[in-house]
């Protein structure tokens, strides 16, 4: 009796301790997706796409009217509530904090605006 007792703790024990995945709240897709028009003219939509991965790699691309105008891929890295994006190229690295705001979580920029939506 007193083995079947120490076998289910041992059971218990190692089925109840998490480990930590190295998952993060920023894993995922986050796009901003927006519409410009002038006067006579027809309307151009953008959208800006991040894909986080869990091995700290993504990738970005920019769509005008739905044609894919640009990608480029990334590391990132967290530290603290900030999560910095090194792009491969074509763009300027960028920090990234995750706001709750309306019932949306959003990237927010360094500058405080709101720079993606997660899907």
């Amino acid at each position: 009796m007193k083995k079947l007792f120490l076998i289910l703790f041992a059971v218990v024990l190692t089925t109840s301790c998490s480990k930590d995945d190295n998952s993060s709240d920023i894993v995922g897709t986050w796009a901003n997706d927006f519409s410009v028009s002038f006067e006579g003219q027809e309307s151009q939509t953008s959208r800006d796409e991040w894909k986080f991965s869990s091995d700290k790699m993504g990738t970005y691309k920019e769509y005008t009217n739905g044609d894919l105008k640009s990608s480029t891929s990334f590391t990132w890295s967290q530290s603290g509530e900030k999560y910095t994006v090194v792009y491969a190229e074509g763009r300027s690295n960028d920090v990234f904090k995750i706001v709750k705001l309306v019932g949306y979580t959003t990237l927010e920029d360094a500058n405080g605006y709101t720079a993606a939506i997660k899907e």
